[in-house]
C-alpha cells in the first residue's frame, strides 16, 4: 500500500500534464480564424487593344472567404470601357446621280480617323490565392458579356465627282457637296458578345477590411475583339472572424484532484 500510494500520484501527474498538452495542442490547431464577408469592390484604369487607349471603370460585389492564408472570392459587377483608336485611311467609291441626273462616280476619302467606343460589360468573377501581413495575390477567371455598345466614327472627309465626260474630276465645289469637312457619324451599336478573361491581382491589406492592389485582366476567347485592362483596385471585406469551437475540457477537469 505504502508503494502504491507513492506511484499513483506520479502516474496521475503524468497523465495529467500529457493530456494538458494534448488538448493545448488540439485547441490551438482548431482556434484558425475563418473570415466569411460580403465583398465590394471599385477599379480604375487602362483599357486598350493593339492600337489606341482607353480607360476603363468598375464595380462588383461578392463573396469573400479567408482561412488562415487562403483567400477565396466569387462574385458579379459591371465595367465600363472608353476606347479611342485611330484608325487607317480609307476611302469609299459609289455610282451616284446629280441634281442634273448626270451619272457620276462619288468619291468619299477619310482621313485622320478616330473611332470612339463606349462598351458596358456584366462580369462574373472566380479568384482565390493567399494572404499575409503586407502582401496578398489573387488568380482565377472573369467571364463576361458586352451588354451594351456604341461605336462613332470621327473623321475629315474629302467629296469629289468623277464624271466620263470631264478629264478632271470636280472638286472643291460646296454647292454641290464636294467639299472637305469633319465627318462624325450617328452612333453605330455594337453587337452582343462573350469573352473569358484570365485575370489576376496582387496588393497589401489595409487592417482586415481593405485591400489595395493591381489588377489585369487579359482576354483568352472572345467572340469580338476585345480589351485587355491593367489598374488599381480597392476592396472593403464586411463581415466578422468566426472562431471554431474551443474543445471540450471536461475530460481535463474530471481529472484533476479536488483539492489541487
Amino acid at each position: 500500500m505504502r508503494i502504491y500510494s507513492n506511484i499513483s500520484p506520479f502516474r496521475h501527474s503524468v497523465f495529467i500534464a500529457i493530456l494538458s498538452l494534448l488538448l493545448f495542442l488540439l485547441s490551438t490547431s482548431t482556434q484558425a480564424q475563418t473570415f466569411n464577408a460580403f465583398v465590394i469592390d471599385v477599379d480604375g484604369g487602362y483599357a486598350g487593344m493593339k492600337e489606341g487607349m482607353g480607360a476603363t471603370a468598375g464595380m462588383r460585389l461578392g463573396y469573400g472567404m479567408r482561412y488562415k492564408h487562403f483567400v477565396f472570392r466569387l462574385g458579379t459587377g459591371m465595367a465600363y470601357d472608353y476606347n479611342n483608336t485611330p484608325m487607317p485611311d480609307n476611302s469609299e467609291i459609289l455610282p451616284a446621280i446629280d441634281s442634273e441626273q448626270i451619272e457620276y462616280l462619288r468619291h468619299s476619302n477619310y482621313t485622320k480617323r478616330v473611332d470612339i467606343t463606349h462598351k458596358t460589360e456584366l462580369q462574373a468573377y472566380l479568384l482565390m490565392g493567399g494572404e499575409w501581413e503586407y502582401f496578398y495575390f489573387l488568380i482565377g477567371c472573369t467571364p463576361a458579356w458586352t451588354v451594351y455598345g456604341t461605336t462613332t466614327i470621327n473623321a475629315q472627309i474629302q467629296v469629289y465627282g468623277d464624271y466620263d465626260m470631264f478629264y478632271d474630276p470636280f472638286m472643291n465645289m460646296p454647292n454641290h457637296g464636294y467639299t472637305t469637312k469633319p465627318y462624325h457619324s450617328d452612333p453605330i451599336a455594337i453587337p452582343t458578345s462573350m469573352a473569358l478573361y484570365a485575370s489576376a491581382e496582387m496588393g497589401v491589406p489595409l487592417g482586415e477590411y481593405f485591400q489595395i492592389g493591381a489588377f489585369a485582366d487579359y482576354p483568352v476567347y472572345a467572340t469580338a475583339t476585345q480589351n485587355y485592362r491593367v489598374g488599381l483596385r480597392l476592396t472593403a471585406w464586411f463581415g466578422k472572424f468566426k472562431k471554431k469551437h474551443e474543445p471540450c475540457r471536461c475530460l481535463l477537469d474530471s481529472y484533476l484532484p479536488y483539492n489541487y
